[in-house]
């Protein structure tokens, strides 16, 4: 691109993602998502690329809603409700999301840091991400709690994410 500022195109239906192949650098993979739609799609999305890119040459940037608590039900509890008030907002309006309870199930990363820590390992070994987006702030969340996520992924997850990514990629 001569240094062009990369276009990253978010799609989840098979229209939209071949149209992203074909005009965009990145295909940006949305966050109510699961990993067995994603790889679904991603199929079609490496199907659709033009001829000769190579997939691998792809980072598959992957949105999640995250958050870090000591467990799994300690995060539920807090982050739940904000969620579930966001996803349901998301059906009134039309979008195709899968039943709340199911996105708790395959696509949220709620837990312990391990948990999240695995959950991003099998993202990239499965899909060959490369770059997750987190969302860890929706309306309704507690402002305290919110930075207190942040707090515990930026000292956590993220540190160990780049010293993963350094090793692997330099």
């Amino acid at each position: 691109q001569g240094g062009a500022m990369p276009i990253w195109v978010g799609a989840t239906g098979p229209m939209g993602i071949r149209h992203a192949a074909r005009i965009g650098d990145e295909w940006l993979i949305s966050p109510e998502l699961s990993l067995a739609k994603v790889e679904e799609r991603q199929r079609i999305y490496r199907e659709a690329l033009p001829p000769g890119t190579d997939p691998s040459s792809k980072i598959y940037p992957l949105m999640r809603e995250a958050f870090v608590a000591k467990d799994h039900g300690s995060a539920l509890k807090i982050a739940a409700p904000a969620l579930r008030t966001k996803y349901e907002a998301y059906v009134r309006w039309g979008h195709d999301v899968a039943p709340f309870e199911e996105l708790l199930r395959t696509t949220f990363m709620l837990g312990s840091a391990e948990h999240c820590i695995a959950e991003i390992e099998k993202y990239s070994e499965r899909l060959g991400t490369r770059l997750i987006l987190t969302r860890m702030q929706w309306p309704g969340l507690d402002h305290a709690e919110v930075l207190r996520n942040i707090e515990t992924y930026a000292n956590v997850i993220a540190h160990w994410s780049c010293v993963n990514y350094r090793e692997a990629y330099n």
